[in-house]
Order: structure tokens, then sequence, then C-alpha cells
């Protein structure tokens, strides 16, 4: 016999809420992601290392199997009541990490060193499936989501063979593609030579400033599902003063 289920027909109403979006951010080493991250109202961070939140005050709960990183996600969304007033948004940092601890656990279980030893593509399968679990789990809760990743320079070919080199995630290609459908935006975060007026002189001038780009190219893995945020947009040392104005795309009322 078929079990009963309630269907209820909804009606978006259009606006996306920032703090429950999901988002993903990759850049070089040390250039600020997880510090950034730290910017977004009431996180709590999911760590693979300590070592990742040593400079912050922000809590946190070490992620240093993938049983822990499960339970953890199973205890902040199924106890959403209880967390609601303290945590709006899950840091996942960082996922590559994460990956890796799910390919562990999984080939622990099978009794295999690698996946590969898994006839059938078994093994591929069942690591797929089990970080599927809690990365849709979260995305799909009432969580705000940002997934911190590092950043590779890749050579692609594009139109007419022409071979390009092309920055994009460390994320293995199988996370990649469980990841990358869901979030809504991937920042790439770099320096650049940024073009200012001089205030004493009123010449221009170049400064080194910490950028955020948000539209793909050839040579860039980036993104905007939501279509809110301009191309690039500059990532300030106070990382509170960072999402401000990001949200401040969403709200209508862009900040300075």
């Amino acid at each position: 016999m078929a079990e009963d289920v309630n269907i209820e027909i909804r009606e978006s109403d259009g606006d996306v809420d920032v703090e429950k979006n999901a988002w993903f951010f990759f850049g070089p080493p040390k250039i600020g992601k997880t510090t950034l991250a730290s910017g977004w109202p009431n996180c709590i961070f999911l760590v693979t290392s300590e070592k990742e939140v040593k400079r912050l005050k922000v809590p946190y709960i070490l992620v240093n199997t993938h049983k822990k990183l499960v339970a953890a996600v199973d205890e902040l969304v199924d106890n959403r009541r209880k967390y609601k007033d303290k945590y709006q948004t899950i840091v996942f940092d960082f996922v590559d990490a994460m990956y890796t601890n799910c390919q562990i656990h999984v080939c622990k279980k099978l009794g295999i060193d690698h996946q590969s030893e898994a006839a059938f593509g078994k093994g591929v399968d069942m690591i797929d499936n089990e970080f599927k679990k809690f990365v849709n789990k979260a995305i799909g809760s009432q969580y705000g989501c940002v997934f911190i990743s590092h950043l590779i320079l890749k050579d692609v070919t594009g139109f007419g063979g022409v071979t390009k080199t092309k920055a994009i995630s460390t994320l293995p290609d199988r996370a990649r593609r469980i990841i990358i459908p869901l979030v809504s935006v991937i920042g790439y975060i770099d320096f650049e030579e940024v073009k200012i007026k001089d205030p004493n002189t009123g010449k221009p001038k170049y400064v080194k400033r910490r950028m955020i780009s948000f539209e793909a190219s050839e040579t860039l893995e980036a993104g905007d599902r939501d279509g809110l945020l301009p191309p690039k947009i500059q990532s300030f040392k106070d990382p509170s003063k960072t999402f401000e104005l990001i949200e401040s795309y969403y709200t209508g009322e862009k900040v300075k």
C-alpha cells in the first residue's frame, strides 16, 4: 500500500535571501578565504583542521573524519530550532579535504585501499552517494552555506583548438559535479592592481587590492546564478564590510 504524502503547491516570491544562499569561494592559499567567510552573520565553521580558524574568533566543529562531518551536519540541521538563534550559516572549510575523507571512509567500509578496486564502479558510486548526502542536506536546509576550496591553474582547449590557462578550484572532478550545480554563486578571490585617484594629488595611481570575481570566462571558473552581483567587488580587510557590500546588491541598497 502506498504511503500517504501531503503535497503542497507553493509560489515563490522571486526574492533571494543572501543569508540562506549557497556560496562557493576559491583562491590562492592565504588570500583570506576563511576570513571572508567569517563575515557571514552568525556563522559556524566545520573545519578539517583547527589551523583554518586559529586567527579567528568563531564557533567551529572539528570534522577531520567523514563520520564527524556527517554527525555535525545532522546535529545542526536536525536540531535547527535549537540553533536558530545562534547560527545562520555553515562554512565548510575546506571541502576538498572533506571529499578525501569521504573517499577514505568508503574504502575502509569496503575493505579496499582504493575505490578502483571495487567491482563495476561500486566504489566511486558509493563515494558520490555518501558525499551527496551531507551536501544535499546542508544546502536544502534553512542554513546558508559557504564552501571553501583552493586554486589550481589548468590548461584547457577552447574554440579553434587554442589552449588557455584557466583558474579553477582544486575540487576533484566528481565532487565538482555534485557541488557546483547546487551553489548559487562561485567567487574567485585574488589580488589585483586597481587604478584609483590619489586623494592628495588627484592623479591616478595603482594599488594592490583583494578582489572577488563572479563573472565566468574562458580563463576563470566563476558564476552568479542570481544575477545580482557585479563582475567584481573588493574584499575588505573587515569581512563583515564585504558581506555588507554583497548584501546590498541583494537588497537593492548598494553601499559604498
